[in-house]
């Protein structure tokens, strides 16, 4: 693990940040950052939000970082939590949480299963005494429409309305008890979890986003349906990517490939495959990372009619050549000189996605796709070009109600602190009132 000083030295190197250009990112002197740093002095509470957006991390890892016994979202952020759980927000994700997805990945059950798992949400709707396929369907339409809202404008759009129809579902589970309609009602309620699962990614609550995904997987493996288990390992692995963790994410993806093989989805099998090439892109194995990305290739070849809705949108809309890009840039902020290519490979990606044809690609992921063109052109020395497009992404990042929207503009930013302060100023303010907001 390392001393204190060391792994949060380390972090702040790891994303480019000298320790005065952390400080000014965060609001305070150098001297406090190297009292941090040294374990002389503890970030205030109120503080600590702003440090752990910085770091891209949550505030349990955070505190990991500050070697503190006790979670740091205690002191700012409560978890709630159902009785007799563990929250996970107390607790960070890692071998435990993945231990126990494994356990239902392969159809067990574990006994601790409850702490991690989401509170159950309360309708405030009556259950009504008989369910039918009807009302499943109805389910699902909304989650539909839900989905189309959450991947246009952000989780912040979609989260409280998400709640409220999983509330409804999930009332509606032990009305379907021994029913015919029973197995197809509770895949409807997994997806529902996926998509509050999401929404909270979206805007930041990693941790209790993980806990609906867990919820999404429970009821797949109940029911024997391991699309569904798949579905939810590779939102679990798309957390710890986004928080950096590589190694989890890669064993969620490896336990999802297990399932997607069982459920026969090729769809499945190449957001799998791509989405670990990211993951090795953040631990620098390029030849690995390129390898996941043929894998995914030749699965998506193979993707047919019958496939769901998604699959075919997955390959046709430009989502897996964005995660390719997302990957490139992975790779181009790494201080070895043999990476830096890698800016202009994403750059290049990025913009075959947004010269393509209108193929049906979310509003979100065009954003991010802007903000790849943006950072890879303000990387290879394209000044002009590259600060037009900031501009127009950071136009529409604040159009959006997504923190891993801003959390993205880091790319950016780190780009634009390579060029004179006359240059990308601006940039770096108006990326400081977005973070601020």
């Amino acid at each position: 693990m390392g001393t204190r000083r060391e792994r949060l030295t380390a972090r702040r190197e790891v994303l480019g940040y000298t320790q005065e250009a952390f400080a000014h990112e965060v609001g305070v002197e150098p001297s406090t950052v190297g009292r941090w740093e040294r374990g002389a002095l503890s970030p205030q509470p109120w503080r600590r939000r702003k440090i752990a957006t910085t770091l891209k991390v949550d505030l349990d890892q955070l505190a990991e970082l500050l070697g503190e016994a006790v979670s740091a979202s205690d002191a700012v952020e409560p978890a709630r939590s159902a009785p007799g759980a563990r929250s996970l927000d107390t607790a960070p994700m890692g071998r435990e949480l993945l231990g126990a997805a494994a356990a239902l990945a392969v159809g067990a059950v574990p006994p601790d299963l409850a702490r991690w798992l989401p509170a159950d949400p309360v309708s405030a709707a009556p259950a009504p005494r008989r369910i039918g396929q009807s009302d499943v369907a109805q389910i699902r339409e909304l989650t539909a429409l839900l989905w189309s809202l959450e991947q246009n404008h952000g989780g912040g759009a979609a989260l409280d309305a998400a709640s409220g129809a999983l509330a409804t579902a999930r009332s509606l589970l032990s009305v379907a008890e021994g029913m015919p309609v029973a197995e197809h009602a509770r895949i409807a309620v997994a997806d529902l979890h996926c998509l509050v699962g999401w929404s909270l990614h979206d805007v930041g609550r990693h941790n209790e986003a993980s806990r609906h995904f867990m919820a999404a997987l429970a009821l797949g493996s109940e029911v024997g349906e391991a699309g569904m288990v798949a579905a939810a390992l590779y939102r679990l692995g798309r957390v710890s990517l986004h928080v950096e963790r590589p190694d989890d994410a890669l064993r969620a993806f490896q336990l999802g490939q297990i399932a997607a093989q069982d459920a026969g989805s090729y769809a499945d099998l190449a957001r799998l495959h791509v989405s670990s090439g990211w993951a090795h892109a953040l631990k620098g194995q390029t030849r690995r990372m390129e390898d996941s990305f043929s894998r995914a290739e030749h699965e998506l070849g193979r993707i047919d009619g019958d496939a769901p809705p998604w699959a075919s949108a997955f390959a046709r809309s430009g989502d897996w050549d964005g995660v390719r890009a997302m990957a490139y840039m992975v790779l181009a902020r790494r201080p070895e000189p043999e990476f830096r290519h890698y800016a202009a490979d994403a750059a290049t990606i990025a913009h075959r996605i947004i010269s393509a044809p209108t193929t049906g690609r979310p509003a979100r992921s065009s954003v991010f796709d802007r903000i790849i063109l943006a950072a890879g052109k303000l990387h290879v020395g394209d000044v002009d070009a590259g600060i037009a497009e900031a501009d127009s992404a950071l136009d529409l990042v604040a159009s959006l109600r997504s923190v891993r929207a801003v959390d993205r503009l880091t790319d950016i930013e780190r780009a634009a602190r390579t060029l004179p302060r006359d240059a990308a100023g601006h940039l770096l303010a108006r990326i400081a009132e977005l973070r601020a907001v």
